[in-house]
């Protein structure tokens, strides 16, 4: 008897197994790229019924979300929202997840399907134009791929991110030492993912250096905030690894997705605490690689490129290049000038046909008539 409803126990629980399992199939076959807005600050709305957005058109995005001109006549999608124009965003954070093909991060926000295009996500001319416009000052401006070399950002900005991992082999020393992120998580977040797997300790170790970023920001709220848009992508792909070894429907897998949400909310937790309100984050799934390798500019570049256009206007005789506010400045001198210049001729001609005899008595007094009086 005993045995019989153990037996029939074990096959109930199976065929529940196998439909959430099918079910688990069903949704990652179904996972699209989408774009999901974490958060953003209470003046900046976006519409939820906007549409499709071109995944090229990302760093746009963030470029009209910033205030800047740069993109604004370019970005065609309309789901963000007039604000407040005197107001923007004092960071944007973008997180893009490669390789998330079958996969899903299932973020409860405003989500929005991105498109295939041709153009590849650049975030380097968003990054330009913020160094030109804020020349003076000191915005950080970290554009990084977690699976690289991070020695650009530790030299450039030393103060900040001077202890964070170099690469994921500093960062797989830190995951098995008493800095491990995961010392202070319990068995059932870290689930079946071991350190004695190398595809689980590529992802581990990529979780490592986003946790160490993730306290070089907490831990230097003052320099951050500095009253410049601060720009941070960061590229994590070595999920892969897990999915590649284990499967997309594994419990491995869905291991990983649960500590990268756990470790993504750690990040937004020290966002909060620095910028308060004012931030804007997105998070968004590609299907594969589709981010251009990033080239870093850092302050000393700018007059190497300055030089460089100065030699390719030599080299090919282009034209100069004039500011947006050429126009503006042209007309007002023009204008002043032209006015400057009827009022001296008015002025002038005014002086030349003047008749003394209606003039006021300093010219009606003059020297003669004083000695006629005499």
């Amino acid at each position: 008897m005993a045995a019989s409803i153990l037996r029939k126990f074990v096959s109930q629980n199976l065929v529940y197994s196998y439909i959430l399992l099918a079910l688990c199939c069903c949704t990652l076959l179904e996972a699209k790229q989408q774009l999901y807005i974490a958060h953003s600050p209470n003046y900046m709305t976006f519409d939820a019924d906007a549409g499709s957005l071109l995944r090229g058109d990302l760093p746009k995005l963030s470029s009209v979300a910033l205030g800047l001109n740069a993109a604004t006549q370019e970005l065609l999608w309309k789901g963000l929202e007039a604000g407040n124009p005197f107001k923007r965003p004092e960071a944007n954070v973008v997180v893009l997840l490669e390789h998330f093909k079958e996969l899903d991060i299932d973020y409860s926000s405003i989500s929005y399907t991105l498109k295939q295009g041709q153009e590849e996500i650049d975030y380097s001319n968003l990054e330009y134009e913020i160094r030109k416009q804020y020349s003076e000052r000191s915005p950080v401006l970290v554009e990084i791929s977690l699976e690289n070399k991070l020695m650009d950002i530790q030299v450039e900005y030393p103060d900040i991110f001077g202890e964070v991992p170099v690469n994921l082999d500093a960062a797989a020393v830190l995951l098995r030492g008493s800095s491990s992120f995961l010392i202070g998580l319990s068995p059932v977040d870290v689930g079946v993912l071991n350190i004695s797997s190398e595809a689980d300790v590529k992802f581990l170790a990529e979780m490592q250096l986003l946790t160490e970023f993730t306290k070089a920001v907490s831990d230097h709220k003052r320099q951050l905030q500095d009253g410049t848009p601060d720009l941070m992508v960061l590229t994590l792909s070595n999920i892969r690894h897990v999915v590649a070894e284990h499967g997309a429907a594994s419990l491995h897998v869905h291991n990983a997705l649960t500590l990268l949400r756990m470790t993504l909310y750690t990040l937004r937790q020290a966002l909060d605490a620095v910028y308060g309100d004012n931030y804007l984050w997105q998070v968004a799934t590609l299907d594969g690689q589709h981010v251009a390798p990033s080239v870093r500019k850092v302050r000393s570049l700018l007059a190497e490129e300055k030089a460089e256009d100065e030699s390719d206007k030599d080299k090919y005789n282009l034209g100069t290049e004039y500011t947006d506010n050429f126009a503006v400045i042209f007309n007002i001198i023009l204008w002043s000038s032209i006015l400057l210049g009827l009022a001296v001729y008015a002025v002038s001609y005014g002086i030349w046909v003047m008749d003394p005899g209606r003039d006021s008595i300093i010219y009606r007094m003059t020297s003669q008539r004083i000695k006629k009086d005499q």
